[in-house]
């Protein structure tokens, strides 16, 4: 997961790297203001509605500038190369980022057409609190044995992908949980082995 501060730290190494360079190159400038680009769109970073071409577009802007930058021969090609490194860790990250699709407004019906079961499913597709979401998960596991994270997505389908992580951190830290590969792409979760 990249964090702001892992972000702002990067941004700052731009700025010593580039105080190398000398003082009046135009290159100097337009690689801190797409730096300073790259910084603005993740702090402002809304998943519904993030741009991903924008930003790999700048991305890859800056990693060309800093391919010009090297030859120049102004610092060492090792402070660009871990650069390229991380700011090619950032590309990756919004280009396999996908945000949670809207779910489709639910007709409105009367209370006495809803059956216990389908109270139950509405409950969970809307969005329970942590904790009711994390009991739940665990409820899943102990009766299907192991439930996959696609699962998992599907029943809690008004939920992040990212606060489903957080439940299941959570629960993989206390211990409730285990987590198991199923192939390259699958993760499926069981319960804890004794």
């Amino acid at each position: 997961m990249i964090s702001q501060e892992n972000i702002i730290k990067l941004t700052h190494a731009i700025y010593q790297v580039t105080d190398k360079f000398p003082k009046n190159e135009s290159l100097k400038q337009k690689i801190r203001e797409k730096a300073n680009d790259i910084l603005a769109d993740f702090i402002n970073f809304n998943p519904r509605s993030v741009d991903k071409q924008k930003v790999s577009g700048n991305i890859k802007v800056l990693l060309a500038y800093f391919m010009v930058a090297e030859k120049q021969e102004w610092v060492d090609k090792k402070n660009f190369l871990v650069l390229s490194q991380e700011y090619g860790k950032l590309k990756k990250f919004i280009q396999e980022f996908s945000p949670q699709i809207p779910v489709k407004q639910a007709k409105i019906v009367k209370k006495a057409e809803i059956s216990e079961k389908n109270r139950e499913n509405s409950s969970m597709k809307l969005g329970l609190s942590p904790l009711s979401r994390q009991k739940k998960i665990v409820e899943m596991i102990k009766s299907k044995g192991e439930v996959s994270l696609s699962e998992l997505r599907d029943t809690f389908s008004n939920v992040t992908s990212r606060t489903l992580r957080r439940d299941l951190s959570s629960l993989l830290d206390k211990n409730m949980i285990e987590r198991i590969r199923n192939g390259k792409e699958e993760v499926l979760f069981t319960g804890p082995k004794i």
